[in-house]
């Protein structure tokens, strides 16, 4: 029977802050042209041709003026026409690389329909676009004794993210049982969203606020998850905006409402939190832990 969560500490495993400037060279202005030579004074009959001329360059001038004018009259309703149609797809739609943008579609594409290849097809662009931090090895040692969940805090604060991680089983069902988690938008130890992940198969999105935990409505439920000793359960959760996605082992778990706490804040990778989830001298490893900053509107 999965019991309540437990209070949370933070404890920094490693800080990883990476910063890189470049000056854009400015433009060199083009100097203007001059000449020293002053044309002689034209004759009466040459001067009357030329400004002949000059009335036909004018005519012309004007007519491709109001030409210009016509087609940006034309330009401005295509555009106004174009705005509308692309209204329902303007939310997901933000500033940032063509890796990130086709990050982004390809997230729309799970919420849409949630079928493994479009899940299979986010996994790839997350992997070809820049991450801001990973991919990291590591570990987290348990403690059963100081009633706190076990954290590794990668140091990175956003709103909207993409982050895959593999968490290795750490022991078999018969030595006891385990959970694995992502925090995200947190503001303090115990203020925060967390995605609770347990060794029996439920799952949870809790709103933690100030160490009271606000369960997120039909944010919960139960899934299939591998328990051998040694295998890896590979969690992948984006967020962007007030909604995103759970995914386990390449299958959507849910879609998420995170509407309610839609501030910055930062993430971690847990463990230990339920009561009695730990067990003293283990830890639970975790592979390729890697995270995407989406673009924040």
């Amino acid at each position: 029977m999965t019991t309540l969560l437990r209070r949370s500490l933070i404890l920094p495993v490693m800080v990883l802050l990476a910063a890189c400037s470049a000056l854009s060279p400015q433009p060199t202005p083009t100097p203007e042209p001059t000449s020293d030579e002053v044309s002689p004074p034209l004759t009466e009959t040459a001067s009357a041709e030329a400004a002949a001329t000059e009335v036909a360059a004018a005519s012309t001038e004007t007519a491709t003026a109001q030409h210009a004018l016509d087609q940006q009259a034309t330009n401005s309703v295509i555009t106004a026409t174009a705005g509308v149609r692309r209204t329902a797809t303007a939310s997901i739609r933000a500033t940032g690389t063509p890796a990130t943008q086709a990050l982004l579609d390809a997230y729309q594409a799970v919420l849409d329909t949630g079928t493994e290849n479009s899940i299979i097809a986010l996994s790839q662009a997350m992997q070809a676009a820049p991450p801001v931090f990973g991919p990291e090895d590591g570990s987290i040692p348990h403690d059963a004794n100081n009633d706190y969940v076990e954290v590794f805090w990668p140091d990175v604060r956003t709103r909207n993210f993409a982050l895959r991680v593999e968490f290795v089983v750490p022991y078999a069902k018969e030595t006891g049982d385990w959970d694995l988690g992502v925090f995200f938008r947190e503001l303090e130890g115990n203020d925060s969203y967390r995605i609770a992940i347990a060794s029996t198969g439920y799952w949870e999105l809790d709103d933690w606020n100030g160490g009271i935990n606000r369960f997120a409505i039909d944010q919960d439920g139960f899934l299939t998850i591998s328990t051998a000793k040694d295998v890896r359960n590979r969690v992948l959760v984006v967020v962007f905006n007030e909604r995103g996605v759970l995914i386990l082992n390449n299958t959507l778990i849910s879609r998420l409402d995170v509407s309610r706490r839609n501030v910055r804040g930062t993430l971690e990778i847990a463990t230990g939190m339920y009561e009695g989830d730990e067990v003293p001298g283990k830890e639970t490893a975790f592979e390729g832990l890697t995270i995407w900053q989406l673009p924040e509107e």
